[in-house]
């Protein structure tokens, strides 16, 4: 399976399936297993998982820019080196994300995929976190 950032397959193939990761692949939300991580690892302050919690709700009920919202959630990372997030990402991932794939995504993506179809998982998730994905549920 291909990411949006991967390159282009060298291969025709028929037609270009898309999933999402956040519940269509898994039952989890990415970000919110993340953060979640994040605290119980001492990378994120109470105060920082209190502002991710409020902007989350403040975001689900169209009262914030999403953009503005997405960057202020993401400013908690501020400081904290590549090698650690990358550590936090495939622990999460590990732990708590591939044990969440739905059994019936694994089939439709099995599908497609004998079908010669590109797969392509399109979200907003972190790259690392869907590179993972891609490796593991084809």
């Amino acid at each position: 399976m291909a990411t949006t950032s991967s390159e282009k397959s060298k291969t025709s193939k028929g037609y270009f399936a898309f999933f999402d990761l956040d519940h269509t692949i898994t039952s989890s939300v990415s970000g919110k297993e993340l953060v979640l991580g994040a605290f119980k690892k001492g990378l994120m302050s109470r105060k920082d998982l209190i502002s991710a919690i409020y902007l989350s709700l403040v975001y689900k009920m169209n009262l914030v820019n999403p953009t503005e919202a997405i960057d202020k959630m993401g400013s908690w990372v501020k400081g904290i080196n590549v090698g650690t997030m990358e550590n936090l990402c495939s622990e999460v991932f590990n732990e708590v994300l591939l044990p969440s794939v739905y059994p019936e995504a694994k089939n439709e993506i099995r599908l497609h995929s004998k079908r010669n179809a590109s797969l392509i998982i399109l979200s907003s998730s972190l790259y690392l976190i869907c590179h993972s994905m891609a490796d593991q549920v084809e």
